[in-house]
């Protein structure tokens, strides 16, 4: 019988982005080691000060339930209790999975001003307690983004032979699907389907991570499941552990940027000279940020902030570069923002510098 569940905190189609960071400290607090430990955690989304909703997700290995500990978000005490969601069995301990709702936390002026999340742990006692997964899902509304999302968290507990289904109501033809697995050991064999066939196999792998699959011809409701394979191998402990699910697809209003005309010097001085680039928005929204960088043998020589060029728009930049004597290939390279979505493209050019 397989031990444990995993429980769905989100399932809806909304207008806005998502954003999902996971850190896996696998840090170490009571015991013999310290009592305190802060682990911080990235949160860059450019509509911070806009936070809809946030999940903050802990995963640790104890010896027993029994324990004492409090755990503060940016200062702030989200719990002094232990009390899981879920839990199974890994070995002789326990995998414990925890599930708390920050965004007020996260919504204050002070926590929309920090670039990071600060986590922070105490345990009370001589409980040993193996910190190995924090994530943290946050929900931002905004018009220029369509998302749909499936979010489930546990702790699911399978030996060999066993397997464990999960059904989700997605609604989307395409995704991307998360899943946070703890392998014990490099010969464990595990594989992970989609409606009954095989999309990944875990081989080769030890630890906890993150396994990330781009997927396509998904249904309006679709079977996840994981199996833990059956094989002659030994290792211990025995359990393969399941933590996290994301299924989710982001639609967004892209801007698109590329270089359309250039001109430089037919020979640019030793001590510098302008390039000349001309950018166009051939999209359909703006850039949240776009930097255009000029990059010699793969080291960046030369980089200037662009403005947000509208849609169907251009702008002229002159950017100035200094360039050893002789003949060149540049590369020019502009990256842009969208939400938490990075782009970028590249035009190689040829120059002589003397």
């Amino acid at each position: 019988m397989v031990d444990g569940e995993l429980y769905k905190f989100l399932e809806k189609s909304y207008n806005g982005d998502l954003y999902y960071v996971i850190a896996f400290p696998d840090v170490r607090i009571g015991g013999l080691m310290p009592s305190r430990q802060t682990i911080p955690l990235s949160l860059i989304h450019p509509l911070r000060d806009r936070l809809e909703y946030a999940l903050l997700e802990i995963g640790v290995v104890v010896p027993s339930e029994k324990i004492r500990w409090r755990v503060k978000v940016n200062g702030i005490s989200v719990t002094k209790e232990f009390k899981p969601h879920a839990v199974s069995p890994s070995g002789d301990r326990l995998f414990a999975k925890l599930v708390y709702d920050v965004t007020s936390i996260l919504k204050t002026p002070e926590s929309i001003r920090r670039r990071r999340v600060n986590v922070t742990f105490k345990t009370e006692g001589s409980a040993d307690i193996l910190i190995r997964q924090i994530g943290l899902l946050t929900l931002y509304p905004t018009e220029e983004a369509r998302t749909t999302v499936s979010f489930l968290s546990g702790s699911v507990s399978l030996k060999p032979g066993e397997k464990k289904a999960f059904e989700t109501s997605y609604g989307e033809s395409m995704g991307e699907l998360k899943t946070v697995i703890y392998i014990p050991s490099k010969r464990v064999l595990g594989k992970i389907k989609i409606n009954r066939s095989t999309i990944h196999e875990i081989s080769n792998m030890q630890g906890i991570d993150e396994i990330n699959l781009r997927l396509s011809d998904l249904s309006a409701r679709n079977i996840i499941e994981i199996e833990h394979v059956e094989t002659d191998e030994k290792y211990y402990p025995k359990e393969l552990i399941l933590s996290t699910i994301l299924l989710y697809n982001r639609v967004y209003r892209e801007p698109r940027l590329e270089i359309i005309e250039y001109s430089v010097p037919e020979i640019i001085p030793i001590a510098g000279g302008l390039l000349k680039i001309r950018v166009r928005n051939s999209g359909e929204s703006i850039p949240d940020r776009a930097l255009l960088i000029v990059m010699l043998h793969g080291n960046v020589i030369a980089r200037k902030k662009l403005e947000k060029i509208p849609p169907g728009m251009d702008v002229d930049v002159d950017i100035n570069v200094k360039l050893p004597e002789g003949e060149h290939d540049l590369v020019l390279r502009i990256v842009w923002n969208k939400l938490s979505k990075t782009y970028f493209t590249d035009k190689r050019i040829r120059v002589k510098a003397g």
